[in-house]
């Protein structure tokens, strides 16, 4: 249960309203977004961030999306660990291989960038200064170092925008996987 007051339905600015409605048409709890609509414009160019940032760039988004659901494990967020993105799924990253993240490192069946990213994820996430040179050398090796400031970007923001949502309660957005809408749906070209 959140921590803080839900706007009013009659007090949520139309890019509120909208996503609220939707919430509730999809059977989802609208609490995330109830709580946000306190902040209207700092949320809204939030995502005007957020969705191009982790949808498109210079890295895959199956390997940012793997991160972030790495992430929202660490910080048991239930929002973050059931959403899903279809980009991400279009470039192969299904639930079997979601699944991998259950499994010790070593048993793990991800590609070299999937499991650098969680260890990436994790080595930030847990212990920041444990990034010395010889794991920048492995990210070097395996990824661009345009793909490496981009993934440690997303992850320090997945790391960041989970615990708040945890910490105030407002979590629990989704108690079943859902895939997100196409990104451009809350892309705010007034604000970009």
């Amino acid at each position: 249960m959140s921590r803080l007051p839900l706007v009013p339905d009659h007090e949520l600015d139309d890019f509120f309203r909208e996503r609220v409605e939707r919430d509730k048409a999809e059977g989802r709890d609208p609490a995330l977004n109830a709580v946000m609509a306190h902040n209207p414009e700092l949320f809204e160019r939030y995502f005007s961030f957020f969705y191009p940032a982790h949808e498109e760039g210079v890295l895959d988004t199956r390997i940012k999306e793997i991160a972030r659901i790495q992430i929202a494990r660490l910080n048991n967020c239930q929002a973050c660990m059931n959403a899903r993105y279809a980009s991400a799924q279009e470039q192969g990253l299904d639930e079997a291989r979601i699944a991998q993240l259950d499994f010790p490192e070593a048993e793990r069946q991800l590609d070299e960038r999937e499991q650098l990213a969680v260890e990436f994820a994790d080595r930030l996430a847990y212990d920041h200064q444990r990034i010395d040179q010889p794991f920048v050398d492995r990210l070097l090796a395996a990824f661009s170092s345009a793909e490496i400031l981009e993934l440690g970007m997303m992850i320090g923001q997945y790391i960041g925008f989970g615990r708040l949502l945890v910490s105030m309660g407002i979590s629990e957005h989704s108690k079943q996987v859902f895939a997100s809408g196409d990104f451009r749906e809350v892309r705010l070209d007034a604000l970009a």
